[in-house]
């Protein structure tokens, strides 16, 4: 009997302990462009704070339906498109976001190949026209590029010159990645993915007049399972500490 009571106890002890830790952690619903920048989060965080760190990337696009789902989360970063659909459901709370971190896009191409100019606008259409195959990620995952690029071929007057051409991958690394294994002849995608992938050689952003700025930016849930802890890792994630770890992955500078 004493064994039995002894045993319960511990168990009871193990169910304590494993309640207190989750109730200690921050989920966090984020782009996956933030994932090279937030790899070490999870780890440094923890070790400072006793605090556990869960990132869960997705697109843009899966981080609203996996909100809007009802999935728990303390915390969301994606850009403003997702950001202004999260708010608009009540899934955020209002506010000003924190910004962390600006991307632009830029073009690949495999290690070795000579780089097409992209220096004008017309330079750029001449460099998709004359591609073998592009590779962009996928507007219907709802990747903040793809969806850009898929309105800017159009807005240039080139929907169906590489319409033939264009393939489809799920996300900008994925796209980036068959790039450097010489499956299509460019990619676009956003800078972090380019900088962050080997096997290929940066060709540029691609003009200003036709760029994207997309600003990612933290906030809060509408009804965050951890406030303390949210607000805590907020506080991390945008120290000054931070921001050459950003710029390393090819983030820009944000207005604040």
């Amino acid at each position: 009997m004493r064994v039995m009571f002894q045993r319960l106890v511990l168990a009871l002890c193990i169910i304590a302990a494993a309640s207190c830790a989750f109730a200690d952690e921050v989920v966090v619903l984020s782009a996956a462009e933030m994932k090279a920048t937030f790899n070490d989060v999870s780890i440094k965080y923890a070790v400072m704070t006793g605090r556990t760190v869960r990132f869960i990337y997705a697109t843009a696009g899966e981080i609203h339906d996996n909100a809007a789902s009802g999935k728990p989360f303390d915390l969301a970063v994606v850009p403003p498109i997702a950001l202004g659909a999260l708010l608009k459901q009540g899934l955020v709370q209002e506010g000003a976001p924190i910004p962390l971190g600006v991307l632009r896009i830029g073009m690949a191409v495999r290690q070795g190949v000579e780089p097409p100019s992209i220096d004008t606008v017309d330079d750029f259409k001449s460099a998709l026209r004359d591609a073998g195959s592009i590779g962009i990620p996928d507007p219907n995952t709802g990747a903040t590029a793809g969806m850009f690029l898929d309105k800017l071929f159009d807005k240039l007057g080139l929907a169906t010159a590489v319409s033939g051409k264009l393939k489809l991958f799920r996300d900008g690394p994925s796209a980036v990645g068959a790039a450097a294994r010489g499956e299509v002849s460019l990619a676009l995608a956003q800078m972090n993915d380019i900088v962050q992938a080997s096997g290929v050689t940066l060709v540029g952003k691609i003009p200003e007049e036709v760029q994207q700025r997309s600003t990612y930016s933290i906030s809060l849930a509408a009804h965050p399972l951890n406030p303390d802890g949210a607000h805590a890792l907020v506080d991390y994630l945008t120290a000054a500490a931070q921001m050459d770890e950003y710029a390393k992955n090819g983030f820009e500078p944000p207005r604040r």
